[in-house]
């Protein structure tokens, strides 16, 4: 049961690399407020200009496209129940595991404790290539109950920065109910 949340926690990371590289209309101005998305275990906010996709447990949210931008940043959401007990640092020190062998290069360059939803959380920065593409990632992994909260905010290298204020409040935003 373990490897299957971890391999869930991986395919989602990978999905948030691939799935943003479309057309989506120009972007507006960022919002001044955040739209609530609620969902049956969170809720979180979000720009009311960016796009919302489902794709099975996995809520993504995708910034819109700005100037020639041929990656859109996006930041992701998946509810992974355990069945068994897990910690929050075995859960992620099993998922960067399998990060590692999933991508051609993984290069950490942060992890720290903080809270999410008032619950411990882990948030670990990192930069990953595959196929030619690197991106610079920001994770933060929380645990209530037998259930982890995955929150993947994903960007290029170059476009990282541009929505990391944007990320860092929709994270702030986040609720576990």
């Amino acid at each position: 049961m373990k490897k299957i949340m971890i391999l869930v926690l991986v395919s989602i990371m990978l999905l948030s690399v691939a799935c943003v590289k479309e057309t989506i209309k120009p972007a507006t101005k960022p919002a001044a407020e955040l739209t609530n998305y609620n969902a049956d275990d969170f809720s979180i906010g979000y720009p009311p200009n960016w796009v919302i996709k489902t794709q099975g447990p996995v809520v993504i949210f995708v910034s819109p496209k700005e100037n020639n931008d041929d990656f859109l940043e996006n930041l992701n959401v998946i509810v992974a129940p355990t069945e068994e007990p897990v910690t929050l640092d075995e859960y992620t020190d099993a998922g960067i595991d399998q990060l590692k062998q999933m991508f051609t290069e993984l290069n950490i360059l942060n992890r720290d404790k903080m809270t999410l939803s008032g619950k411990p959380a882990i948030r670990i920065v990192y930069e990953a290539s595959k196929d030619g593409q690197t991106n610079k990632l920001m994770q933060v992994i929380s645990k209530s109950d037998n259930t982890f909260f995955i929150i993947t905010y994903t960007g290029s290298l170059n476009g990282y920065e541009r929505s990391l204020a944007t990320a860092q409040e929709m994270i702030q935003s986040f609720r576990i109910k």
